[in-house]
C-alpha cells in the first residue's frame, strides 16, 4: 500500500455511510478466488498487504465483482510413497478428453500442498519445491508449480472423486502428459492433518504418477482449512490454527494469515523494518532496525503513546521475548492508529498497523542472525488461544515426515 491513504479515506468514507459489512458470500467468494485459478498464479506470491479493516473489506468486495485471482507460496520438502490403497478404491474411467465432465473433490484434499522432488523429466530438477494446488475455488482441478518461470505443470481435471479415490484427466500437454491421459490414485490425509499422501493405482502419463504420487504437507499458504500446516520461510514454520477457513496475504517476508472475515489473524514477520513518522498519513519513509529482540523492543517503546513490558519466555524451545504492549487511543496520530511496521524489503508493498487503544502482544525470536516477531490476535481471542498458537510454533530445517 502506498503512503497515500486518500484511497483508504474514500474507502472508509463509502462504507460507512452505507452498509458496514459486506454481503458474506461475496468476501468468501473474493478470498476463494485469491487462491484459485491456475493459469494465473506465479511462484512468487502477489498478495494483498496488510491494512486496515475498511479498506481491506473495499478491496476483497471489488475482488468479489472483478474476479481477481491471487497465488500461494511454494514451499519444500516431502517423502516418497505413502502407505497402498485400500481393496475398495477402484475409481471408475473418465471419459475421453472431448467429454470430460469435472467433478468436485473432497474438501479434505483442497488447498495447497508442499514437497521436495527429484528430477522428473519435464517437470522438475532434483530438490525443485513443487506445490500440488487443488483448488478451492470449484474444487476440479489439480496442478503442479515448479520453481522455473512460475510454470504449471500437469495440469488436471478430476473426473471421479470418492472418500478414498481419485481419477483424474490431462487439460494440457505439460510434462510430457498428452491431452486425455488417465490416471487414478488413492488418497489418504492423515488424522492431524498435515500429510496427504497420494497412492498410484494405475496411470497413463509417468511423469504425474511420479509427481503426484507421494505425501505431501499441509502448507497454510493460500486458502486453507487451519489444523497444523507449514508456512513458507526457510527454515520452515510451522504452526497449528483452529480448524476454519483461513487465507493469506500481506508481504514475502511478513505473511498474515487471516479468517475470511479478517478478524483473526497470524503474523511472521522477519527482520521488520519501522517507520520514521508513524503516526503520519503521508511521507513516512521505511527505516531499518537492527534484527534483536532488544532493537526491536526499543523501536516499539518510542512509537507515541505505548507501554511495553518485556519478559522473557521460549518458542520451539528457543530463547524469546515476549512483549505486552498498552497504548493511549488518546494519542494524536490520524486515524487512530501508528504504523508499526513495514516489511523487510524497502520497496515491497504493506503496513503493518496497531489501532490506538488495543493491547498487543508480541513475541520475538533470534534465529540464525534473523529476528522473527510473531503475534495471534483477534476478535474473541483469549490469553489462552495466544498462546495455544505461538506455542505450536516450530522453526525447522526441512518439511515434517509423518
Amino acid at each position: 500500500m502506498t503512503d497515500d491513504r486518500s484511497l483508504e479515506r474514500a474507502a472508509r468514507s463509502f462504507i460507512e455511510v452505507g452498509p458496514t459489512q459486506a454481503p458474506e458470500a461475496a468476501v468468501e467468494a473474493a478470498l476463494l478466488r485469491i487462491q484459485s485459478t491456475s493459469q494465473e498464479r506465479d511462484w512468487f506470491p502477489w498478495r494483498l498487504p496488510h491494512m486496515t479493516t475498511p479498506l481491506r473489506l473495499a478491496l476483497l468486495v471489488g475482488a468479489a465483482v472483478l474476479a481477481i485471482a491471487g497465488v500461494g507460496l511454494l514451499t519444500t520438502g516431502g517423502p516418497g510413497p505413502g502407505p497402498g490403497p485400500s481393496p475398495s478404491s477402484s475409481p471408475s474411467a473418465s471419459p475421453s478428453p472431448g467429454a470430460i465432465v469435472p467433478v468436485r473433490m473432497p474438501d479434505a484434499i483442497l488447498g495447497d500442498w508442499q514437497t521436495e522432488a527429484d528430477a522428473i523429466s519435464g517437470v522438475s530438477a532434483d530438490g525443485d519445491h513443487l506445490q500440488l494446488s487443488v483448488d478451492w475455488d470449484a474444487g476440479e482441478t489439480a496442478w503442479i508449480q515448479t520453481p522455473r518461470g512460475g510454470d504449471f505443470a500437469l495440469r488436471s481435471t478430476a473426473v471421479a472423486a470418492a472418500a478414498d479415490g481419485l481419477s483424474f484427466v490431462s487439460t494440457h500437454r505439460l510434462g510430457g502428459c498428452d491431452l486425455g491421459d488417465e490416471g487414478h490414485y488413492h488418497w489418504e490425509r492423515s488424522t492431524d492433518g498435515l500429510f496427504l499422501t497420494l497412492t498410484v493405482l494405475e496411470e497413463a502419463c509417468e511423469a504425474r504418477a511420479a509427481a503426484f504420487g507421494r505425501t505431501w504437507v499441509h502448507s497454510l499458504s493460500a486458502v486453507n482449512d487451519g489444523g497444523p500446516g507449514v508456512i513458507p520461510f526457510d527454515p520452515w514454520i510451522q504452526a497449528t490454527l483452529p480448524s476454519m477457513r483461513w487465507a493469506m496475504s500481506g508481504a514475502t517476508d511478513g505473511p498474515v494469515i487471516h479468517t475470511f472475515d479478517s478478524l483473526v489473524e497470524l503474523t511472521v514477520m522477519r527482520n521488520p523494518m519501522g517507520f520514521d513518522a508513524p503516526c503520519a498519513t503521508t511521507g513516512r519513509v521505511a527505516v531499518p532496525i537492527e534484527p534483536s529482540a532488544v532493537a526491536i523492543t526499543e523501536y516499539l517503546a518510542d512509537l507515541p503513546g505505548l507501554s511495553v513490558t518485556s519478559a522473557d519466555d521460549s518458542v520451539d524451545g528457543r530463547p524469546a521475548v515476549h512483549l505486552t504492549i498498552e497504548s493511549d487511543a488518546g494519542v494524536d496520530c490520524p486515524a487512530g492508529e501508528i504504523m508499526a511496521f513495514h516489511p523487510p524489503v524497502a520497496s515491497e508493498d504493506g503496513e503493518y498497523t496497531m489501532a490506538l487503544g488495543d493491547p498487543r502482544s508480541f513475541w520475538i525470536v533470534e534465529l540464525d542472525g534473523d529476528a522473527y516477531v510473531l503475534w495471534y490476535a483477534g476478535e474473541g481471542v483469549t490469553a489462552a488461544d495466544e498462546e495455544a498458537v505461538i506455542d505450536s510454533i516450530h522453526f525447522l530445517d526441512a518439511l515434517p515426515t509423518p
